[in-house]
């Protein structure tokens, strides 16, 4: 009986990175892109302004005025974000997209 080979390659063709604070994630996302490279995979860059506050701690009147002060904050992280990603990734030769997303702690689960 002959004895039968098979070999299975797997190449990752879709990855995803998260980018909360262009300072802190730059290697990811260098990595992410050498990744992709490498595997002429398409890379899914989510940037996420995330809100770190936990209305629960404030007085009553306060929920509402300082989730919205917070929420806005969030979604101007998450702007300059993605466009830190838009800046950086533009002229790479992999196929890329970026996304921004705003979040509250209790939530992130659920986006990422």
């Amino acid at each position: 009986m002959a004895k039968l080979t098979v070999e299975v390659l797997m190449a990752f063709k879709s990855l995803l990175t998260i980018v909360t604070n262009p300072k802190l994630c730059e290697d990811s996302l260098n990595w992410a892109v050498e990744i992709a490279r490498a595997n002429d995979a398409h890379l899914d860059v989510l940037c996420l302004g995330v809100d770190r506050t936990q209305t629960g701690y404030y007085y009553a009147g306060a929920n509402a005025m300082i989730t919205q002060e917070t929420m806005e904050r969030a979604a101007q992280l998450a702007e300059d974000a993605e466009d830190w990603v838009t800046k950086k990734l533009t002229g790479e030769a992999i196929n890329w997209a970026a996304e921004k997303v705003v979040a509250q702690m209790v939530g992130l689960s659920r986006i990422v």
